[in-house]
């Protein structure tokens, strides 16, 4: 009432209700009187508490769902590729190591983890495979070189045998030296291609090359170019060694103006083909067949049949010795195709 300036208050009615009024002094005659208008405290903020408490419940759902959307989304994107992951994990270290994550680069950073994962394990597997199968070639390989060591100190025990067995020891131990060499240069071929196969051109070009001469060409040598198991390169080497060697000293290399032809070919049908490789001499002086079978012509014969499974003939004709080795392919064959030369 006695307001000087126009304002508003809160305060309890006449009737009890608590208002909020507003008030304005009289600017008029008479003074000394009011007029009062004025809501109810709860009418006026009924709106204000009704959007309140409807957005206290909007911001409490909102938060509830956003919660159970962090959980779902969690569950999906973050927990159950770190449980699949631990589950791959878990199977490994149990001895599955076929089990993968099987996830892909789409699921994002787990599921990079998880294909880093896959082919970890793969290319571990595939190391494994290649060890394993390393280990197992150097068994084999361990195996067969033992083989083949004591196959060739049985042989040099039979040659030492033979040779020694001569009256002439300064000559034993030269015939037994050029023997040993002989064995040296096929052992040569074979080294250059892992102890599995030699070329026959190059056995047979290392066999006549300490009976060539500058001034006369003695040999002539003709046939394709094929490859030669391990065995058959050392017993054929042998072979050829002892026959220079008797050439030279009684055959055809023994004269000037004698020769040599070394030919060999391979013929009939594919699942029963023959190999046929012929020595013939030209030019030397009348031979007849010898009394006694000396260590030579054992080599030349017995040996070489049984270890290629062939035959041996020896033919003495008035112009030279001819000898004709037939053997079955399957008996000379390289054990892999895999060479520079073609396999029989």
């Amino acid at each position: 009432v006695n307001a000087v300036e126009p304002g508003t208050e809160e305060l309890v009615s006449q009737d009890g209700t608590r208002r909020i009024i507003g008030y304005s002094p009289a600017a008029a005659s008479p003074r000394g009187i009011y007029i009062s208008t004025g809501l109810s405290v709860n009418s006026a903020f009924a709106p204000v508490r009704q959007l309140a408490t409807t957005g206290s419940w909007i911001a409490f759902f909102g938060l509830l769902a956003a919660l159970l959307l962090a959980a779902y989304t969690s569950r999906i994107f973050i927990v159950r590729p770190f449980d699949r992951l631990i589950r791959t994990i878990d199977a490994w270290r149990q001895g599955d190591t076929a089990a993968r994550s099987r996830m892909s680069a789409d699921q994002g950073e787990i599921g990079c983890v998880g294909v880093a994962l896959d082919t970890f394990m793969d290319e571990l597997l595939e190391s494994r495979a290649a060890q394993k199968q390393a280990e197992a070639d150097r068994h084999l390989l361990a195996k067969e070189l033992d083989h083949r060591i004591k196959n060739l100190l049985t042989l040099i025990q039979v040659v030492a045998r033979q040779t020694f067995a001569q009256a002439d020891a300064k000559m034993a131990v030269a015939t037994f030296s050029a023997r040993l060499r002989a064995m040296a240069e096929a052992n040569e071929l074979l080294l250059a291609d892992s102890w599995q196969a030699a070329p026959l051109q190059s056995l047979i070009e290392n066999a006549v090359a300490p009976f060539q001469e500058e001034k006369a060409e003695r040999f002539r040598i003709e046939g394709q170019d094929i490859l030669l198991s391990s065995s058959a390169t050392l017993s054929i080497g042998m072979a050829l060694h002892e026959l220079c060697t008797n050439a030279a000293k009684y055959g055809a290399l023994s004269v000037p103006g004698g020769s040599v032809a070394i030919t060999w070919s391979v013929s009939g049908a594919s699942d029963a083909r023959q190999f046929v490789l012929v020595w013939a001499e030209r030019g030397g002086p009348p031979i007849t067949p010898p009394s006694r079978t000396g260590f030579g012509s054992k080599v030349i014969k017995e040996v070489l049949e049984q270890k290629i499974s062939g035959t041996v003939d020896l033919s003495y004709g008035p112009d030279g010795l001819i000898c004709s080795i037939t053997a079955p392919v399957a008996a000379l064959s390289a054990p892999t195709p895999e060479h520079s030369h073609p396999s029989l």
